[in-house]
C-alpha cells in the first residue's frame, strides 16, 4: 500500500493524535486508517520517520515510503517497509559496503533513533531500501540529464530484516549497531553479505 510520498516528515510519533483526523489530500486519511487498524499505530510511525530521513538524505530522485505487507523468512514473519530513497551514489568513488554504511547511516540508525520501541503484528521487520548508482564527474553534469530516467543508473536494492527482540535491545541501547546488525540479515539484490560498520569515534561513545 503506497502512502509515503504525502505523508510530511512531522509524522514520526506513534503517541500523537489519530493523523486521519488531520487535514489530509482526499483519499490518504483512509488509507492510513487501514494501515492503523491492520498493523498498528507503530507502522505509521515508522514510515513517517523512513520518509522523513530519506528526504534528508541528500538523494536527487523523489524520496518515497511504501508499506508492502507480511514477507515470510526462515521462518519468520517481517512487516516489510519499501523505501524509495532518491539516492545516486557515484559508483567511481563509493563502493558496495560504502553504499550500505551510507544507507545504515542516514536512514536506517536515523530512523530508529526516533523510537524506544516498535510494536508490529509479525517476527520482525524489514526495510527494503532502493537507489541508484553510476559514474558521474560531479552533481552539475548529473542534474543536467536526469530529466531522463534511465540516466539515474543501475538500480539497486538492499533489505535489511530486523528480528523483533534485537531490535527492541537496540532502541533501549542494550545492543551496538554492530551487534543488532550479527542478528539481522542484509541482501544486497537478493545477495546475503555481511556488512561491518567503521570505529565509532570516542566522541560519539
Amino acid at each position: 500500500m503506497f502512502v509515503g510520498c504525502l505523508l510530511g516528515p512531522g509524522l514520526v510519533s506513534a503517541t500523537d493524535p489519530p493523523i486521519w483526523n488531520r487535514s489530509l489530500p482526499p483519499g490518504l486519511a483512509e488509507l492510513l486508517h487501514e494501515l492503523h487498524q491492520k498493523y498498528g499505530p507503530d507502522t505509521i510511525a515508522l514510515l513517517g520517520r523512513l520518509l522523513d530521513t530519506a528526504r534528508r538524505s541528500g538523494g536527487l530522485l523523489t524520496a518515497s515510503v511504501e508499506v508492502v505487507g507480511i514477507e515470510t523468512r526462515q521462518d519468520q514473519t517481517f512487516l516489510t517497509f519499501r523505501v524509495q530513497t532518491g539516492l545516486i551514489y557515484n559508483s567511481q568513488v563509493l563502493n558496495q559496503t560504502d553504499r550500505l554504511v551510507d544507507l545504515w547511516t542516514k536512514i536506517v540508525a536515523q530512523s530508529f533513533l526516533a523510537f524506544d520501541t516498535l510494536e508490529f503484528p509479525a517476527d520482525g521487520v524489514l526495510l527494503a531500501l532502493h537507489y541508484h548508482s553510476r559514474p558521474y564527474a560531479n552533481l552539475e553534469q548529473l542534474n543536467a540529464v536526469l530529466d531522463d530516467p534511465a540516466q539515474a543508473g543501475e538500480a539497486g536494492e538492499v533489505k535489511f530484516y530486523f528480528p523483533t527482540e534485537p531490535l527492541h535491545a537496540f532502541l533501549n541501547k542494550e545492543l551496538s549497531a554492530q551487534e543488532l546488525l550479527a542478528h539481522a540479515s542484509v541482501l544486497v539484490d537478493g545477495v546475503p553479505v555481511s556488512l561491518q560498520l567503521p570505529p565509532v569515534p570516542k566522541s560519539q561513545t
